[in-house]
């Protein structure tokens, strides 16, 4: 019978992948939690939209900071008009103003006039009421903001490949429970088909055993669907569709060494990326709300030109303008409402990273509660796991004795299964809680993963 059993698993397990992969060529390769982080780093698509956010944000500091130097700017025109206007300038400017061209038809008159112009001006800057200094603040601010917006999408993608790869290894496991569970069962079924052969019919037990046996074969289907959504989650994760893999090895079932409960929730304000993003918006907001109480103080610029004029670009009388400049409201009616309203969203900055601190507390403590019971039914599945395997130890041999229905050993076969199937439950759920913990507290990162790596008893080279 046990040799039986072994070519049954056998068949079923080899059988799981060579159906899933019908048409696509040979099976995928396992690979580890490591390889597949490394793709999905590689290749995901938010993450490089995130880095280009952050690359965009920096060369946004730049171009605050410049906006201080001086800017030296080149203007070249033709113009050709008959206007009296135009035309009295451009001679002035072009230096062919002569005593005829007061008389009067020439001045009312003046005919067509051709004027070349080439002029090299020079703006700085000398006092802006702060505003520059603030955008160079609010773009260095923003800058910071979006660092941690591709740190956050990092650690986010982190977190959920690993989370989807200790679903895979659980579903993998219930399947591999299952098949077990249906192929003692099946035997065990087969044995009592026998009696048909000597005139006897099957009973109400037997078609009960029938009936659990099909609930078994249940069981192991939705396991492996899961695991396949699972190994399809991953492999999208990691652009994969030339080279699917999918996952090796049963669900752990050691237990986590989190941190405690009070340095958890110490650390989390601190290291969080939406916190983190949530202060730095409001620093943003701040200088923003500076600008506008400093927007009723005067802008002071300095200029110059030098500019040549003529008729013919042969000869540019070269001309030179200098000066400073000053602007600033006499009345703004909207000064009062944009400085509420500036005051009023550094408010909700404040009230927002608030928030953000107070959910990450609630995340904390929910993960951290969830861990310690999962634990703790992890002890109690794993003695109802023992006092099952007892009982289908005592039943198959009774079965084999004649001394119960077909029905009773199937019933066992699908209680130890139950026993394993409620032992990888509470073995999955305490590490997705643990993970769930690092994730509210802000710490899944290259050592989550490296310790999710570790759990799985994948070497880390």
């Amino acid at each position: 019978m046990r040799t039986k059993k072994l070519l049954f698993t056998a068949v079923m397990l080899l059988m799981v992948p060579v159906v899933g992969s019908a048409g696509v060529g040979p099976a995928p390769a396992a690979r580890g939690l490591k390889d597949i982080v490394a793709r999905a780093i590689e290749h995901n698509n938010e993450l490089q939209a995130a880095g280009a956010r952050a690359n965009q944000a920096e060369q946004s500091v730049v171009l605050a900071h410049r906006q201080k130097y001086p800017a030296l700017n080149l203007e070249a025109s033709f113009i050709r008009s008959d206007d009296p206007v135009f035309a009295f300038g451009s001679l002035l400017r072009q230096q062919r103003f002569t005593a005829p061209n007061f008389a009067l038809d020439t001045l009312n008159r003046p005919g067509p006039l051709d004027n070349f112009s080439a002029a090299v001006t020079l703006g700085v800057p000398l006092y802006a009421g702060g505003r520059l200094t603030a955008a160079t603040a609010i773009a260095q601010t923003m800058s910071a903001y979006a660092q941690a917006g591709l740190s956050a999408a990092r650690e986010n993608l982190l977190y959920q490949v690993s989370v989807k790869y200790l679903d895979a290894l659980y579903n993998k496991s219930l399947q591999s429970y299952a098949v077990d569970a249906e192929s003692v069962a099946t035997q065990e079924i087969e044995s009592a088909k026998k009696l048909t052969a000597r005139g006897m019919l099957p009973g109400a037990e037997y078609y009960g055993a029938l009936a659990v046996a099909r609930s078994l074969t249940g069981r192991r289907i939705a396991a492996e669907s899961g695991m396949r959504t699972a190994v399809d989650r991953l492999n999208i994760y990691a652009h994969a569709n030339d080279a699917p893999f999918t996952v090796n090895g049963l669900f752990p079932e050691t237990e986590g060494a989190p941190e405690t409960i009070d340095n958890l929730l110490a650390t989390a304000g601190e290291q969080r990326r939406d916190i983190a993003m949530a202060a730095l918006h409001g620093r943003a907001q701040t200088a923003a709300l500076a600008v506008e109480k400093n927007s009723v103080l005067p802008a002071i610029s300095a200029f110059g030109a030098t500019q040549g004029d003529s008729s013919d670009v042969m000869q540019s009388p070269i001309k030179y303008t200098v000066g400073v400049k000053m602007s600033m409201p006499l009345f703004d009616p909207a000064y009062g409402a944009r400085v509420r309203a500036a005051r009023e969203r550094c408010a909700e900055s404040v009230s927002q990273e608030a928030s953000l601190k107070d959910s990450a507390a609630f995340a904390v403590t929910e993960a951290y509660n969830n861990y310690e019971a999962s634990r703790a039914l992890l002890t109690v599945a794993k003695d109802a796991r023992e006092q099952a395997g007892t009982s289908v130890r005592m039943l198959r041999s009774l079965y084999r004795e004649g001394r119960i229905s077909v029905l009773d050993a199937v019933r066992g076969e699908e209680g130890l299964f139950l026993a394993n199937a409620a032992v990888a439950e509470a073995a999955y759920r305490m590490q997705i809680s643990h993970a769930a913990i690092l994730a509210s507290a802000g710490k899944f990162n290259e050592t989550a993963v490296a310790d999710v790596c570790a759990f799985v008893g994948e070497e880390l080279r």
